[in-house]
Parts: structure tokens; C-alpha cells; sequence
């Protein structure tokens, strides 16, 4: 039972990693398809979403391989000055 947790952990934190390339996508094809609004602007900003989201899942998959996305993520996540606490 505490695997199947374990496992929903990580895929949360395997979707967080992707999630950020994939946003970033999103944000540029917006911008891109609002300076052009024509069909040309929607197939180019479709093509910035889908370079987004390929490059998050490429990203997401090469660091589960090295180590646990939720490994990553809290040493995304931590504040340096816990470190100076524990020196004390």
C-alpha cells in the first residue's frame, strides 16, 4: 500500500519537472500567436506548445533516470540557510 504512494509521489513530482518546459511553450506560443494572429501563427504557436511539452518529457525522464524526481525537486526546493542552522 505505501508503494502505490510512494509511486503517486513520484509521478507528482515527475509531472512537476515536465510541467515547467511545457508552461514555457505555452507562454511563447501565446506571445507568438497574439504579435501574428493568422493560421500561420496558430500552426507556429501549436508548434512552440509541442516543443514544450517534448522537451518536459525528455527533461522529466533523463533526471528520473539519474536519480528520484522527488530527490530533484527538494534540492530544487531547499533554502541554503537550513544548511547554516545545522553548522551551529
Amino acid at each position: 500500500m505505501f508503494r502505490i504512494f510512494e509511486n503517486l509521489i513520484e509521478a507528482i513530482n515527475w509531472l512537476k519537472i515536465a510541467a515547467s518546459p511545457f508552461l514555457v511553450g505555452c507562454v511563447f506560443g501565446v506571445i507568438s500567436y497574439l504579435y501574428k494572429p493568422s493560421p500561420a501563427g496558430i500552426v507556429f504557436a501549436l508548434t512552440l506548445v509541442a516543443a514544450g511539452l517534448i522537451f518536459g518529457i525528455l527533461l522529466a525522464t533523463n533526471i528520473s533516470r539519474k536519480t528520484r524526481p522527488s530527490e530533484f525537486n527538494s534540492r530544487i526546493n531547499r533554502f541554503p540557510e537550513a544548511d547554516d542552522l545545522e553548522q551551529l
